[in-house]
């Protein structure tokens, strides 16, 4: 099983695998890169042999109309989704050397989101941060003075 909710934002990614391995499924959801995550959609890329038996014992009413329309045109239309995960990309770049400005010290991401630690040891953002109308900020409490922001 191979998680690809991020795919979208990635150089690379495993959906030629099923084709040539019988036991890799690759998952994908419509959340992240498509910004559809109310939609509640994603879909599996998985071995012809193994479509058949999961056809079989799916729910019959597993995804509602509207959802599934939803999901056809994301998947059809390839040029907003090059747009959104290019503007992703450029807002995360900027977000970056911004807080790298303000002494944070920012996690590497290829996704939509940000990890980055203040360069103070304090567990909430600066005065500087708010001041320079940075995106939504979320206490990783189980870490110490560590934020996440989703862009």
């Amino acid at each position: 099983m191979v998680d690809e909710a991020y795919a979208a934002f990635a150089d690379a990614d495993c959906a030629e695998l099923p084709k040539t391995h019988a036991n890799v499924v690759v998952t994908r959801t419509f959340s992240k890169g498509h910004a559809l995550a109310g939609l509640r959609a994603g879909y599996a890329l998985v071995p012809p042999g193994l479509a058949t038996i999961l056809h079989r014992v799916r729910d019959s009413y597993n995804l509602d109309r509207l959802a599934q329309v939803g999901a056809a045109a994301a998947l059809a239309d390839t040029a907003w989704l090059h747009e959104t995960v290019g503007k992703v990309r450029s807002e995360r770049a900027r977000l970056t050397s911004g807080l790298e400005a303000l002494g944070w010290a920012v996690v590497p991401s290829s996704g939509n989101f940000l990890l980055a630690t203040p360069a103070s040891t304090q567990r909430s953002a600066s005065p500087a941060t708010s001041e320079h109308a940075f995106a939504f900020f979320r206490n990783a409490k189980s870490w110490s003075a560590v934020f996440r922001t989703i862009l």
